[in-house]
């Protein structure tokens, strides 16, 4: 899978995610209950693409990991600058 396709998997399982957990608070609502929320997204998603779902999850994972760390980085360099 090239890393456009993965990116295109998270950028949609994070839409899907914003529509379905709305406005609620990560630190309050159980990570197991988030990812119960986006697991069809991830089924469909992971029968389209003909991949397994855990394979499909540890993707997910990684990337936003990934992400996370290149916002936190940014913050980082934001707040040395000001």
């Amino acid at each position: 899978m090239t890393k456009e396709t993965a990116d295109k998997l998270v950028e949609e399982l994070n839409a899907y995610a914003d529509r379905v957990l709305g406005d609620i608070d990560p630190q309050k609502v159980k990570i197991g209950d988030q990812l119960a929320a986006i697991r069809p997204e991830m089924e469909r998603l992971a029968k389209l693409h003909e991949i397994e779902l855990e394979d499909l999850f540890i993707l997910y994972m990684d990337r936003c990991t990934e992400i996370f760390a290149v916002q936190e980085n940014e913050i980082q360099d934001m707040l040395r600058f000001q």
